[in-house]
């Protein structure tokens, strides 16, 4: 019975051993290449100005150069270095920050103009919290009426404050939940 076992068991590893070196079923070749193909046809520029300046007759470096874009962060990144420190050797001042070397070569590229409208767009207002839990104000009422100001005795207050909150949370909450009673 063994022998038989054994020589099953090398059956079983020659056949698995065939069928890894097989390649893909056509099936298979033929649903990999649609999807790679679907996926090349959905994917797009994602922007229309990129869309609409892109001239397929110019490489890819050409193309990003023309927009204003790098296609290569790391000598981009390396080169504006380089610059830095030759004019620092001529005794040059170093550059502020917020300097746009683009602007001092000359061209920038099509795109400047989207980027400085999104830059000039109003940031949006931090969200304000509306509301706390009848909990949690209670257990912060309740710290303020026992401890006053002294976070760190509220922070070792166990009984009342079960969830263990630090002195700079409770501090957070707190703040918030005068804000809630003010408003």
């Amino acid at each position: 019975k063994d022998e038989e076992r054994r020589l099953e068991d090398e059956a079983m590893v020659k056949k698995s051993k065939r069928r890894s070196g097989m390649g893909d079923t056509k099936s298979q070749k033929r649903r990999r290449k649609k999807r790679l193909t679907r996926h090349a046809l959905v994917g797009g520029f994602h922007n229309k100005q990129i869309e609409l300046n892109w001239d397929p007759k110019l490489t890819l470096k050409q193309n990003y150069k023309r927009l204003g874009l790098s296609a290569d962060v790391n000598t981009t990144t390396q080169q504006q270095v380089n610059k830095a420190k030759s004019a620092a050797g001529q005794g040059a001042t170093k550059p502020k920050r917020g300097d746009d070397d683009r602007k001092k070569d000359g061209g920038g590229g099509i795109l400047d103009d989207e980027l400085e409208r999104i830059q000039r767009m109003s940031q949006l207002e931090p969200y304000k919290i509306k509301s706390m839990s009848i909990k949690e104000q209670r257990m912060l009422r309740q710290l303020i009426q026992k401890h006053g100001d002294d976070y760190h005795a509220m922070s070792r207050d166990i009984k009342i404050n079960v969830w263990q909150k630090t002195p700079n949370e409770l501090q957070r909450r707190i703040k918030i939940y005068n804000s809630l009673l003010n408003a």
